[in-house]
């Protein structure tokens, strides 16, 4: 297992991914900027070929709900923040939507040395837990809540305030291009 960072057209599935920061503005304001990142650590679950992009998986561990909240309607926690001279500026990590992480989940379930290799990395994750989705739900059109998948039956369910459930990033990599 190799961390690698420069090779984003031939990763391999097992293979630890070393990522650059990037950042996607979602929301900013007068002192206030809201951002998804993505950097670290990686798992590639899925190589790129025909046709078909490859799959990149971080494990963020779990996350209690009462903390995440919603921006421009995207699921957001604290990851990083930055006091900057003007304000500050807050980062999450993007979340899959369901579908994304049904995908992700049968893969890896498929797979008893890819899970091996989760754990050998350090990135433990259960597939038959429950796990954020960035899929909102929408109560009277206008109150916005968090959603979770739970690995065991596929469905989706409303967040209680005081849920923990898991989080993981995913982003797609082709051609030598990244995206989330």
């Amino acid at each position: 297992m190799s961390d690698n960072t420069t090779n984003t057209q031939n990763w391999k599935a097992g293979e630890v991914v070393n990522l650059p920061k990037e950042r996607r503005t979602l929301k900013s304001g007068n002192s206030v900027a809201y951002e998804q990142i993505v950097e670290s650590r990686y798992m590639c679950v899925r190589e790129a070929g025909s046709g078909r992009r490859g799959i990149l998986v971080k494990v963020l561990g779990k996350a209690y709900g009462g903390e995440g909240r919603i921006i421009k309607g995207q699921p957001f926690w604290d990851d990083d923040v930055e006091i900057l001279f003007y304000g500050a500026r807050y980062s999450s990590y993007p979340l899959p939507s369901a579908e994304e992480l049904k995908e992700v989940l049968g893969i890896v379930r498929g797979n008893e040395s890819l899970v091996q290799q989760f754990e050998q990395a350090g990135m433990r994750m259960n597939v038959n837990s429950t796990f954020w989705v960035k899929d909102i739900k929408r109560q009277m059109g206008i109150l916005k809540k968090l959603q979770y998948l739970d690995g065991r039956d596929g469905q989706l369910y409303p967040a209680k305030g005081d849920d923990f459930h898991y989080r993981i990033s995913i982003v797609y990599f082709q051609n030598g291009e990244l995206s989330w």
